[in-house]
């Protein structure tokens, strides 16, 4: 009996949660001052292939692992409370291959981060970052330099219920990614958000928010080619505490962007065809400290 009770009190909270509806609340202003316990896990990888007369001719792979731990400190913020400048003060920076880690700085170097002409700009303990320090930083370390917050692109001013979904803000969404990247061109996006439940985070309550963003999209090609297809995937996964009042979250992001292109380089060479992939894995855990 007292199973069989149990089991009915735990069935009854789950349709009273399934019922309750939730803000969506996925970002937060900060203030200067502001400190963090920052830990990001990031991949990315490029391959790129050129065949002509079915022959590959040029072929190129590359990947790249990093692992990052640091204490942020908020040093400059916008009007809407978005980071412009910040330090980390680094616990860890490594470049992962092969099973193996290699320190890429280390403990106790100071990052300073900033926006400059919309990207974000790099120091090591005053001086400019270079090589695979510059690359690992730039994957794990992204200030928002557009004028929108993850709540404007994806989120929502309804409340909603476990298992409800909601559309996502395109036209913001590609400002925004224009302001980031001018690697690639981007078409039509679309994509849906989901709140797929409530989860723990550190034994905290928190709402558990899924996306995808599909979009037709091209790299810059090279002369004489011209493109067949070409497309992005991103999926979005985050867990964020209810009722927070400062960034304190857990988030990822998966992309995969492929394109093929068909062309001659130059009057009497033979017809190349292009195919190119990209991806991206970014975990990142961001944790306010006293």
């Amino acid at each position: 009996m007292k199973i069989n009770l149990a089991i009915a009190l735990g069935c009854a909270l789950a349709v009273q949660l399934q019922a309750q509806d939730y803000e969506i609340r996925m970002s937060w202003p900060v203030k200067v001052g502001q400190r963090f316990r920052q830990i990001t896990t990031a991949q990315e990888s490029k391959e790129v292939t050129l065949t002509a007369s079915g022959q590959i001719v040029r072929e190129s792979r590359d990947s790249f692992n990093v692992r990052f731990e640091s204490t942020l400190t908020i040093d400059e913020a916008d009007a809407r409370g978005k980071s412009t400048r910040q330090t980390h003060k680094v616990v860890r920076l490594e470049k992962v291959k092969d099973g193996r880690a290699e320190n890429l700085l280390p403990k106790g170097a100071v990052v300073s981060a900033s926006v400059v002409g919309g990207k974000t700009a790099f120091q090591i303990d005053g001086q400019p970052t270079t090589g695979e320090a510059q690359r690992a930083l730039g994957l794990v370390i992204a200030l928002k330099a557009g004028e929108f917050n993850d709540d404007d692109m994806f989120g929502t001013k309804e409340r909603k219920k476990v298992g409800e979904s909601w559309p996502i803000d395109t036209r913001q969404l590609t400002q925004e990614f224009f302001a980031r990247t001018k690697d690639y061109e981007v078409g039509d996006m679309s994509g849906t958000m989901t709140l797929k439940g409530l989860v723990k985070l550190d034994s905290r309550d928190s709402l558990h928010i899924t996306g995808k963003v599909t979009s037709d999209m091209v790299g810059r090609l090279p002369s004489g080619l011209k493109l067949e297809q070409g497309s992005m995937t991103w999926r979005l996964d985050g867990k964020f505490p209810l009722n927070a009042t400062l960034p304190d979250a857990e988030q990822s992001q998966d992309m995969n962007i492929s394109f093929s292109a068909r062309g001659v380089s130059q009057p009497g060479a033979p017809e190349v065809q292009m195919k190119a992939e990209f991806t991206k894995d970014v975990t990142v855990k961001v944790v306010p400290l006293p």
